[in-house]
């Protein structure tokens, strides 16, 4: 299974020592610090919960962009910001927390003195007018969420709300825990996998009868991931994308125990989002989908007064309805 992680996005925050809040969505630092039009010295704190039984011995990773800008403590412990490799995109740098994280509550500080060059702010000016200058607008830093990455379980005893656009809605806490052995396949994000984005297996024993293995066919209703790959007693067969969700299984079951073995894929929504739509999933997503302020980029005309929702909408993930018929 791809490492899972978990989706680092509210902190606590300062600005020249001055608390600005305790609590705070990360994306709103960046146009806040931008008002200002002048170096702040930025303090960030992110907290996370490790439960007992999570595995102290396996690797766990801060993946962040660009490390290098901050000074960067867990537990007050100094960590190195040299990456040791990334995670889905080389922008994704990972710094290895081993070994200075415990049971209970971590801080994660990260402090920067926040700048920008005369340029990006004539150029922010200028995108107040022209959409053609919002179009180029390159920051010299920016402020984003961070990431926890490893073998890992998210425990979530919170409360699971349906929603339509086959997503769902969280409340309550994340928990780091043990990594998941088993996983109900028709909603793999509730079992310890809500921001999960990668490549997973299952695998399943099946009986089948005398007589009951000629003309067979495996359906499914519905597939929520990107991809879908089916390995039944070892035999594999080409990958499903879309309807109709259907293999035959002429030659391929057998009298007596059987394996199957399903590899989803998924994209990376349940990663980066949006999470905090309170319209849930959005099939109109652009910039300001991930922004609760107006600001550079969610100015009034493009979602400035957008509805927001603390809680995290997660799209769905596995496979509904499958069967042998």
């Amino acid at each position: 299974m791809t490492d899972n992680v978990i989706t680092l996005d509210y902190c606590g925050f300062s600005f020249d020592g001055v608390l600005q809040e305790d609590y705070g969505y990360v994306l709103c630092i960046q146009d806040r610090l931008l008002k200002l039009r002048r170096p702040v010295e930025l303090a960030m704190v992110f907290e996370f919960v490790i439960e007992a039984g999570y595995d102290f011995s396996m690797d766990l990773f801060l993946v962040m962009e660009r490390p290098e800008i901050f000074v960067i403590a867990v537990n007050g412990t100094t960590v190195v910001n040299a990456p040791c490799g990334y995670f889905h995109d080389k922008a994704f740098h990972k710094l290895n927390l081993k070994g200075k994280v415990k049971a209970g509550i971590n801080r994660i500080e990260l402090n920067t003195t926040f700048r920008q060059s005369e340029q990006v702010y004539r150029c922010i000016d200028a995108a107040a007018i022209f959409e053609s200058e919002k179009n180029k607008l390159s920051y010299d830093m920016e402020i984003e969420a961070v990431y926890l990455v490893g073998q890992f379980g998210v425990r979530t005893p919170g409360g699971w709300q349906k929603l339509g656009r086959e997503a769902e809605r969280y409340h309550g806490d994340f928990l780091l825990t043990c990594n998941p052995q088993c996983a109900d396949l028709s909603a793999i994000q509730r079992c310890g996998l809500p921001f999960f984005c990668g490549e997973i297996k299952l695998t399943k024993e099946f009986f089948i009868g005398a007589n009951e293995s000629a003309g067979r066919i495996l359906v499914y209703d519905l597939l929520m991931a990107n991809v879908s790959r089916i390995a039944i007693n070892g035999h594999k067969f080409q990958p499903i994308i879309w309807k109709p969700f259907a293999i035959t299984l002429d030659g391929i079951l057998k009298e007596g125990s059987n394996s199957i073995e399903i590899t989803l894929i998924n994209s990376l929504r349940n990663m980066l989002g949006p999470h905090h739509l309170e319209e849930g999933e959005s099939y109109q997503v652009g910039p300001f989908s991930f922004y609760n302020e107006a600001g550079v980029f969610a100015s009034t005309w493009a979602g400035g007064n957008i509805e927001w929702n603390d809680d995290y909408c997660f799209v769905e993930f596995g496979i509904t309805g499958i069967r042998i018929i």
